[in-house]
């Protein structure tokens, strides 16, 4: 099987194994650092355990792995082996309620969940088992990052092509970058990473075709790749996810059906598309 329109990806901070969102084929695909395939769960449909367009993904520090199910609107959470065990959300405007959500991610000491909740322009913050905190509005963003040593939050503003940089009860903090194809600026960013170590930010930069490092305050790092399908280049890369551990980035490499692995200075190392 190929991976269709990857959208979400992550990495076990225990072990550096890779989970993707394999959305077009409604698949959480489980695979080793360099690629090979482990497992897959799923399949269309809104029982438990099934998926319409999953499009992001997350592994807490026990392991767990987090989904958010777009077009069920809601988060699933499993084992690390893909075994159901709870969901929250559903269809609506309320707390705890979802339209279409996209991206997730969770802090690693507290365990706390953060749900770009889209279409509804807002994130809400939830425990590791699905209770609601509280919820923050006024941004468009197909990605969300959490600092863990100072808890702040990044998201990426589709709309306005920067990012945004708030507390993590969503007091606004500072704005990142400005629209264009500069150094330091974006074009419809969506995925975005931490480096717990620096603070450092990799930003999926999706429709200037690359990925840029940027420090937590803005200031331009580093950036590669252009839009094709050669190695280091990108259709529309979508997520982004961090191995601290090896220094290695995974991108979600949407319009190209694959995964790329970068080192943290963007050199690249390998790709794949392919499960059984």
């Amino acid at each position: 099987m190929i991976l269709t329109l990857p959208s979400g990806i992550a990495v076990d901070p225990n072990n550096g194994r890779v989970f993707v969102a394999d959305s077009g084929n409604d698949h959480i695909v489980k695979f080793t650092k360099n690629g090979g395939h482990i497992k897959h769960w799923g399949s269309s449909g809104s029982n438990n355990g099934q998926f319409k367009f999953p499009s992001g993904v997350a592994v807490d520090s026990s392991g767990h792995v987090f989904v958010v199910d777009t077009y069920n609107h809601r988060i699933q959470k499993f084992t690390n082996n893909g075994q159901f065990m709870k969901s929250w959300g559903g269809w609506g405007h309320g707390d705890g309620q979802f339209i279409a959500p996209f991206a997730i991610t969770i802090h690693p000491s507290s365990g706390n969940v953060f749900v770009d909740d889209s279409n509804q322009f807002r994130i809400q913050q939830f425990t590791n088992d699905g209770n609601f905190i509280n919820k923050w509005n006024n941004v468009y963003s197909f990605g969300v990052a959490v600092d863990p040593n100072s808890g702040n939050v990044y998201r990426t503003d589709v709309n306005n092509d920067n990012i945004k940089k708030s507390t993590n009860n969503g007091v606004p903090i500072a704005v990142l970058g400005t629209p264009g194809a500069g150094n330091g600026q974006f074009n419809d960013p969506q995925g975005i990473a931490l480096d717990p170590s620096t603070a450092n930010l990799f930003v999926a930069d999706t429709l200037n075709y690359r990925i840029q490092k940027i420090t937590d305050n803005g200031g331009f790092i580093d950036k590669w790749g252009h839009k094709g399908t050669g190695d280091g280049r990108f259709d529309r890369p979508r997520a982004l996810a961090l191995d601290p551990k090896t220094s290695s980035v995974y991108v979600a490499d949407y319009g190209n059906n694959r995964i790329q692995k970068f080192t943290y200075d963007g050199a690249f190392i390998k790709k794949w598309m392919n499960y059984p």
